[in-house]
Parts: C-alpha cells; sequence; structure tokens
C-alpha cells in the first residue's frame, strides 16, 4: 500500500515504540517522529500532521502538557490528538481528555485500531474545517 497524504507525528521518549509505531504505520501514512514534548510542539509548528499520536509519560514536557500546548495554538484546530499510554488510571485518562484528547487508547494498542483511529481522527477534522 501507498503511503496516504495524511501525515501522523508520533510523540513518545521510547525509541523502540517510535519506531515500531513508525514501520507499521508508514504503510498507510505519512510518518514523522519526536522524541521529546519540546521537539513534538517544533515539529507540529513548522510542518502541521494531520494526526498526533502521544505519549502521556515523558520526562520534561508530559503528554498533557503536549496536548494543552498544541489544542491552545493554531494547529490544534487542524490536528486531531491521540494518546497512546500504559498508564490507565481514570484520573490520569480524564486529565488528557480535559486537555483536548480526540481519542485515548491503551498500550500495548492494536495497530489496526490505531489506524482505523487516525483515519477517524482526520476525517472529524475535514469536516470542523
Amino acid at each position: 500500500m501507498v503511503p496516504s497524504t495524511l501525515s501522523v507525528l508520533i510523540v513518545d521518549d521510547d525509541a523502540e515504540m517510535r519506531e515500531m509505531l513508525r514501520q507499521q504505520l508508514a504503510v498507510e501514512f505519512t510518518v514523522r517522529e519526536a522524541d521529546s514534548g519540546e521537539a513534538a510542539i517544533r515539529s507540529a509548528d513548522e510542518q502541521p500532521p494531520d494526526v498526533i499520536l502521544v505519549d502521556l509519560g515523558m520526562p520534561r514536557m508530559n503528554g498533557v502538557e503536549v496536548i494543552r500546548r498544541i489544542k491552545s495554538g493554531p494547529v490544534g484546530v487542524r490536528t486531531a490528538v491521540v494518546v497512546l499510554t500504559g498508564d490507565t488510571r481514570p484520573t490520569h485518562l480524564h486529565v488528557a481528555a480535559a486537555a483536548g484528547a480526540d481519542a485515548i487508547l491503551s498500550k500495548p494498542v492494536d495497530l489496526d485500531l490505531l489506524a482505523e483511529h487516525i483515519r477517524s481522527a482526520a476525517a472529524g477534522l475535514v469536516s470542523r474545517k
């Protein structure tokens, strides 16, 4: 399958997780990576993706702060944010949703379900523009 025009930014401090996601998603999507919240904000500002996949548990700037910054700026109007997290405590999930996450999936993530969420999130953005 040729990658679609949908662009995905993977944000995770775990290099192995980023690599695994990149390899699987690049079959269908145009994929970029960021290893920190700060790098994600810079990358999204320079070249806004359609969807950002963000881990909640990162050092320095955690995923919730990434979501808040993305959603409060001009990029957030046209970019969906999907959370991927191993921490499924209800309080953390509520905070991520309140920050503006468009979807929340638990790790380990089913890759078919993830691809479906990426397509759905991007389609939702098209209807909001």
